[in-house]
Parts: structure tokens; sequence; C-alpha cells
């Protein structure tokens, strides 16, 4: 874009942006953002890249504003402060749980991004209006994360993202569990197979993440598994233990920390264990984090807050 410069701009010693250092950044924070995920069994540094390589490349954008930009001071320092504002303004006001890496690759580098991106349109305009209409962009940029919620983070960095008004998936799970609340009975069978676990506890029973003893034939294109049964559970970073045909898991239920066990024929609920507590960090979302533990008749379960359980299963 390009303007004539008035009379009144030509002494204010306003000269063109120049624009190939953002917009360089710019393109450089795509890939650091997308690229790393396209890669299968990438190196850990390529998925370090990814988490803070867009938030460092902000810090290059703000670096070029105030050193290599060509603005006046006066455009300099407003544009910063205006950065720096919008973007404390906004923790201030996200969800609580974009709070974190939600504001390292996504709110920060959008404010930022947005305000680079204008400044590289408006390069031309020889007046204080390029570093407004910046301002403008950066405010959309750092407002569209109040909008926002999220659940936590995948194994690529991407986040579960959804509106600010919608409810959770963790608050429609209990809202169901309300609606069906049907369980099943433990029967004597089902009691003489916690004495011989298949599966006691986390990565199976020497700890290796191996199955032995049975073959799972990995031609899906010819001949794919059949789903059986499908539930929704409580947010966690759990697996299962296992004793055919009980499933133990640990989950999270609004302020409870459950241990429950599932019937693998139904997936209907056997029972549920409760304490008090909720933990929840922006990185891996609500919920406990680990996996119970068979052991004879008893299933031993540490909760995400230290709660250490011994429960007859």
């Amino acid at each position: 874009m390009s303007e004539q410069p008035s009379s009144e701009d030509q002494g204010t010693g306003l000269k063109p942006l120049r624009t190939w250092i953002p917009l360089l950044m710019l393109l450089m924070m795509v890939v650091a953002r997308y690229v790393p995920s396209a890669v299968q069994d990438g190196p850990a540094m390529l998925w370090m890249l990814a988490a803070f390589g867009p938030l460092l490349l902000c810090l290059g954008i703000v670096l070029w504003w105030l050193t290599l930009s060509r603005a006046t001071w006066g455009e300099r320092l407003l544009g910063l402060f205006a950065i720096v504002g919008l973007g404390a303004a906004t923790v201030a006001t996200v969800d609580p749980s974009m709070h974190g890496p939600a504001m390292m690759i996504l709110t920060i580098p959008m404010g930022v991004g947005a305000f680079a991106i204008a400044l590289c349109v408006m390069s031309r305009v020889r007046s204080t209006r390029r570093t407004w209409v910046a301002i403008v962009f950066a405010l959309l940029g750092f407002g569209f994360s109040t909008l926002l919620q999220a659940g936590g983070m995948r194994g690529d960095f991407s986040m579960e993202l959804d509106w600010r008004w919608n409810s959770t998936p963790e608050q429609r799970f209990l809202a169901s569990r309300q609606a069906n609340s049907s369980s099943t009975e433990l029967t004597m069978e089902d009691a003489v197979a916690l004495a011989d676990p298949q599966w006691p506890g986390f990565r199976g029973p020497q700890r290796d993440g191996v199955q032995r003893g049975s073959l799972i034939d990995a031609r899906w294109d010819a001949n794919p598994p059949q789903e059986q049964w499908r539930i929704q559970v409580g947010p966690a970073w759990s697996s299962f233990a296992v004793a055919e045909p009980l499933l133990m898991t640990q989950e999270q239920r609004g302020e409870l920390e459950a241990v429950v066990c599932y019937d693998a024929r139904s997936g209907q609920e056997v029972w549920a264990r409760t304490v008090e507590s909720r933990f929840f960090d922006p990185l891996g979302g609500p919920g406990p984090r680990a996996t119970p533990t068979l052991s004879g008749d008893s299933v031993f379960a540490l909760g995400a807050e230290g709660w250490l359980q011994r429960i007859d299963a």
C-alpha cells in the first residue's frame, strides 16, 4: 500500500518501514508451529522448536520494531507499550485454562503476529496512522484468546481448544453420568480373575509395555478390528490395569478424583472410589497422572495431589 506524504508528514522524519525482517520471522513462525507436527518420530529438538519457536520469534519481531524498523522513536515506544499492555490485559481476562502453553504458542504469537502483519501492509504509509492500525490489529489478535478455553495439549503440541462459553468435555461427561448412572455387579468369577491379572499396572507385568502370549493381526486394511463399545470417562493421564474382564483406571469427576473399575464386556461401571481432590495445570489439563496397580485383591492408586489409596478390588 502506498500513500503520498502530506506537507505535514514530510517534516516529521517518517520513513517507509523495513519489512523483510518481520516477513521472514512471520514465515519462520508458521514453519516452527506446524512443520514439527508433520514429522513422525522427529527428534526432541524439533518439538522444542514447536513449543518455544513462535515465542522467541515474537521477541525477535519486538526487537526489530525497536531497532531496525525505521519507525520514529515515538512510534516505537507507543507500539512497545501497546503490546505489553494488551498482553497483560489478555493474561488478566482469558480463561485460566489459556495460561501457560496456550499463551506461548497461540495468544502471544497471534497478538504480536497481527501487529507485524499490519505494519508490513502499512509500511509505506508515512503517518503515525500505521502504528495505530497495527495496535488495533494487535488488539484483535490478543483479544481472540479471550473467547477460547483450552482442554490441554496433545503430544504434538496442538491445543484442545473450544469456545469459552461452551461446556467442557468434563462437564458433558458429568452430565451424562447423572443421566446414565447404571452399574454392574461383581461376580465370583470376576473376583477370581483378580488373583492373576493380565496387566497389573503401568506398562504391564514387566514394565516394558509388551503384551505376551496373544497375537494381533496387523493387517487392519484386510481385517479391521470391530468396536465393541464406547463410553465417556473423566479427564486424566491414566492408562488401565486389567484383570479380565475388569478394567481399573483413574479419572477426574468435578472436584472428586476417582479410582474406577469398568466391565470390559459392556463398558459399564462396576465400582468407583473417590477422594475430594482436583489437580489442574494448563499443559496437561485436569485429572490424575497415574495408573492403578493390582496386587492380590487390592488396587493401589496415587492421586495427582498425593493421595495414596488402597482399595479392596
